[in-house]
């Protein structure tokens, strides 16, 4: 039976800088990066624009959009989501969410550690999440959590791997803190790689994994700089 080999567009704008990839079958097959932020959606376009010219494909060569959905920066969870529901809209695909912590943790090697996903939430927190490699797939342990740098080293109870931003911003008092317990991605990645939303897009994409585009949500456990103001101005 014909295997279809099926194209996915991972988007990534969770972090300060993101970019756009492209995965199929036989894995990643195209990634561009900005040094700028995605704070609007012309950008974006105009990315994913460069990305399927440079394999002489079109929109309409795709079979499902991923998007990252947070947490992560505001903006451009909003800017990213939006891009993605129009271009599912308009061309009639599926759409696929990865939430930025499950997609940090994946760049882990597989280990017998635990995984801690610490994305740097700004305000003296981070977001996190946990997770364990089991029977050679990565599960979630943990709720998606904003916690202050302390009750962090609080959850590491026993040999643990850390990667993402929240680590670097934090190296030091997690290192003098953690009893000995915590472990350091060498390199570490700051936040997912377009290319991991592609893979792990099309990975749910083959299970039948897709998202309600009108009702999908970013993921942004805590209220916005501008909805703390607003509440703190009414009050």
């Amino acid at each position: 039976m014909h295997q279809v080999n099926r194209l996915v567009l991972g988007i990534e704008t969770s972090s300060d800088f993101g970019g756009v990839a492209l995965a199929n079958e036989a894995g990643v097959i195209a990634e561009e990066l900005t040094r700028r932020k995605l704070n609007h959606s012309e950008e974006l376009i105009r990315l994913i624009s460069s990305v399927l010219k440079g394999l002489q494909s079109g929109l309409d060569d795709l079979h499902g959009v991923a998007v990252s959905i947070g947490p992560g920066s505001f903006t451009g969870l909003r800017v990213g989501l939006a891009t993605a529901k129009g271009l599912c809209l308009s061309k009639g695909l599926p759409l696929l969410s990865v939430p930025s912590l499950d997609a940090l943790a994946s760049m882990c090697p597989e280990s017998s550690l635990p995984i801690h996903a610490v994305i740097d939430a700004k305000r003296e927190e981070v977001y996190w999440s946990s997770y364990r490699f089991e029977s050679g797939m990565q599960t979630r342990t943990g709720e998606y959590l904003a916690l202050a740098p302390q009750d962090l080293v609080e959850r590491i109870s026993e040999e643990t791997m850390l990667i993402g931003s929240g680590v670097d911003a934090y190296r030091d008092f997690i290192a003098g803190n953690a009893r000995g317990l915590a472990r350091f991605m060498t390199p570490n990645p700051q936040s997912p790689s377009p290319s991991v939303i592609a893979i792990l897009g099309l990975r749910k994409l083959k299970a039948s994994q897709t998202e309600q585009i009108e009702s999908l949500e970013p993921i942004y456990i805590r209220p916005s700089d501008a909805e703390i103001k607003e509440k703190n101005g009414r009050g």
